[in-house]
């Protein structure tokens, strides 16, 4: 346990630096420090361990299986650390804490919305902060405690480090302006389809893949991408161009189509995606986050049953 005394903040930045890089004159320079006393460190730290955090090679540093252990729980021990110092702020500017929510676009336009209303009627002292971003860059911000939860996409499997609770389903459509040539016709054919072009969701992302599993399942090939894009607000003002096509989740559609600006045509996708929301495993979740939980589930009933009206 000595090691862990004598250990201070900075040297954990220290650690994950090296695990980064893999290199010790890049650490040395990104943290001040010269490489002899960076070497010195890091051999002393090694001794503590009992254990070989690095393979030295002549190309750099190889991190080992102790290395990769110790750098997960620095990190976690940092965001805990950086979300502690986020929250005093937001107490020092008036709040009574502080909620971090990850999401990804299905989140954004279909739980989310109708969720912090009804937070904010709930825990009006509470600043809730929301990032948008992939799945995939949201989830190690969740593991290392930097985001409370993440409102997204569920796919199998999770990641043992993640709770998941399944909230509702979604459906996928494709979707035009309503000034488009296929917008005004009662039946639309794949092969019309594929003749315009379309902004299509990123490779490796929820929304390609199931899109990419709906066509295989259908025996039609996949469109061919004019334009790669996350971004609801990006794929949105890109169909007014009156020749472009797109999918999307049934949520973000009933809420671009409140504005009249879409329209979505008769093309079959029989997919339909599990929308939840993540957590870390092995956590208790605070009285802050508890409430946010149970405002998603309220707002996942109340968009199953008007969708069951509707």
């Amino acid at each position: 346990m000595d090691w862990i005394q004598r250990l201070r903040v900075r040297q954990l930045y220290v650690l994950v630096s090296l695990h980064e890089t893999a290199n010790l004159s890049l650490t040395a320079a990104r943290m001040h420090m010269t490489q002899p006393a960076l070497s010195k460190w890091l051999r002393e730290l090694e001794t503590d361990l009992g254990v070989e955090l690095f393979e030295r090679h002549s190309r750099g540093l190889v991190p080992t299986r102790f290395c990769d252990t110790l750098v997960g729980h620095a990190r976690t021990v940092l965001g805990e650390l950086e979300r502690t110092g986020e929250t005093l702020r937001a107490m020092s500017d008036g709040s009574d804490g502080q909620l971090l929510v990850g999401t990804t676009p299905i989140g954004t336009s279909g739980l989310l919305p109708a969720c912090l209303g009804n937070y904010r009627r709930l825990r009006p002292g509470i600043c809730t902060v929301v990032h948008e971003n992939s799945l995939e860059k949201l989830l190690p911000q969740l593991k290392e405690g930097r985001l409370d939860c993440i409102v997204s996409r569920i796919e199998a499997p999770v990641d043992p480090a993640v709770v998941a609770e399944p909230l509702q389903e979604e459906g996928i459509c494709v979707v035009a302006s309503r000034g488009h040539p296929l917008a005004r016709l009662r039946k639309v054919t794949w092969a019309q389809a594929r003749d315009y072009p379309w902004a299509m969701p990123q490779a490796g992302t929820p929304l390609r893949r199931e899109m990419e599993l709906a066509l295989a399942a259908v025996g039609e090939p996949l469109p061919r991408a004019a334009i790669e894009a996350s971004s609801v607000v990006l794929i949105a003002s890109l169909l007014q161009d009156d020749e472009m096509l797109a999918v999307m989740s049934d949520a973000v559609v009933l809420a671009l189509s409140r504005l009249e600006r879409l329209k979505v045509l008769p093309l079959a996708l029989g997919r339909r995606a599990t929308v939840g929301v993540l957590r870390r495993a092995g956590t208790m979740p605070t009285p802050v986050l508890e409430d946010f939980l149970s405002c998603l589930r309220q707002a996942a009933g109340a968009g199953g049953r008007n969708n069951q009206n509707s």
